[in-house]
């Protein structure tokens, strides 16, 4: 047994497979045999007691023969591993009382390895250099969640949660070491990879934009911007925090283009077509062309209106048909589009709405347009019992809010 060993993963899979790589067992479902052999493996140094297995794999279930049940999974989990051309082991024991994994067996696992490195990253004895290379080497070793395929157990959650931040660490430390020396190229691809397994974290994509623009790949890091928020708020309905705001306003104004004529920087910055329609802005532009037509306002005197529409159900609640909302939002953004002029601006501000700038508007006319718009909106009819919801209020402060509540089925 000296001579031999395994290698057990168990960070984005579980699998166990021998020292030399070419025989093992790679789990690619949800099974009883599986969430035993996990069990005994992430226990292996105190053991279980039978009902503490017969809990972890059934719950609170009813069984007719217990005892005969966990016999069989024992045996089924033995053979298992040696038709996969493991070694022929016992590698499930019983001993004084309880269950064990066969702890004579050399194995490497490798969320026991990451945990040992990451809690020497904290040596405070360590020089930058050498824990680059400890966070780095993390990094490497994390494919994934901690099993996978067992992640809703509660046995396996906190443990789970726990590597998640372990990565988290490694990450911000391997940053930081990273941006003091400069050496963004070589981090940008450890942030890319860390976003294929978060791909919702915020703060890995601050990190990643941050790069892009450190290397001075300053339209990938506006794409990369605009691409997060639109997904944040697509898919979370969270706005942009203020670190992403901040970031944002940090780009624009640390950029500094080639020098160009007028006319370069004109062709530039203009619409690439001469498109019908009012004009779709990010919710940070569109912010920042609303306090500009304010202080226009203030000015001159003009009429400014501010126009939330919803999505809303037969109750007159937010539209929350989760299947359904994409393409509901969808028609609602080109009814907007093809309703509006040219010269009104709009965005999305949460998943069921959108916010409209119009100007040189009264409000009796945002009545007539709410009307263009749900006429529009009703012509795509694909599904009933989705209504659309506005309310407006003058961009001059001092003016109340006045909500229209009519509706159009959809």
């Amino acid at each position: 047994m000296k001579n031999s060993g395994l290698i057990i993963h168990t960070l984005g899979e579980f699998s166990i497979t021998d020292i030399s790589g070419q025989h093992g067992w790679k789990q690619n479902r949800s099974n009883k045999v599986a969430t035993l052999l996990q069990y005994l493996i992430q226990n292996r140094k105190q053991g279980a007691t039978r009902s503490e297995l017969l809990f972890a794999l059934f719950g609170s279930s009813d069984l007719a023969d217990p005892g005969n049940s966990l016999k069989s999974l024992i045996h089924r989990a033995r053979i298992l591993l040696i038709d996969a051309g493991l070694p022929d082991f016992e590698y499930i024991l019983f001993t004084q009382g309880k269950y064990f994994w066969n702890n004579e067996i050399p194995c490497e696992i490798d969320s026991e390895i990451f945990e040992d490195v990451i809690s020497k990253i904290e040596n405070p004895d360590l020089n930058s250099e050498e824990k680059s290379f400890l966070a780095r080497q993390a990094l490497r070793m994390y494919k994934g969640d901690y099993l996978p395929y067992t992640s809703t157990e509660s046995w396996v959650s906190p443990l789970l949660v726990s590597y998640q931040g372990m990565y988290h660490k490694a990450l911000r430390v391997y940053n930081k070491l990273m941006a003091e020396k400069g050496e963004f190229k070589t981090l940008l691809p450890y942030l890319e990879y860390a976003l294929k397994i978060f791909p919702y974290d915020e703060e890995i994509h601050l990190l990643r934009i941050s790069c892009l623009y450190e290397l001075k790949q300053y339209k990938e890091a506006l794409t990369a911007y605009e691409k997060t928020t639109s997904m944040l708020l697509e898919e979370l309905n969270i706005n942009p925090s203020k670190e992403m705001i901040a970031l944002y306003h940090k780009m624009l104004n640390g950029i500094s283009f080639q020098t160009e004529t007028l006319p370069e920087i004109k062709e530039k910055i203009q619409e690439e077509s001469n498109l019908n329609g009012a004009y779709y802005s990010s919710y940070l532009g569109f912010v920042d062309s609303y306090r500009f037509l304010v202080r226009m306002i203030e000015r001159n005197g003009s009429s400014v209106f501010l126009l939330l529409g919803s999505l809303v159900n037969s109750k007159n609640l937010p539209f929350d048909a989760e299947d359904k909302i994409e393409k509901a939002a969808e028609d609602f953004f080109h009814a907007i589009k093809h309703a509006l002029r040219r010269g009104d601006l709009f965005t999305r501000y949460s998943k069921t709405q959108f916010l409209m700038l119009l100007s040189g508007i009264n409000q009796e006319n945002c009545s007539i347009v709410e009307n263009r718009i749900r006429e529009s909106f009703n012509a795509s009819k694909s599904i009933r019992g989705v209504y659309l919801q506005f309310k407006e209020i003058s961009a001059v402060p001092e003016q109340n809010l006045i909500e229209s509540e009519s509706k159009s089925v959809w």
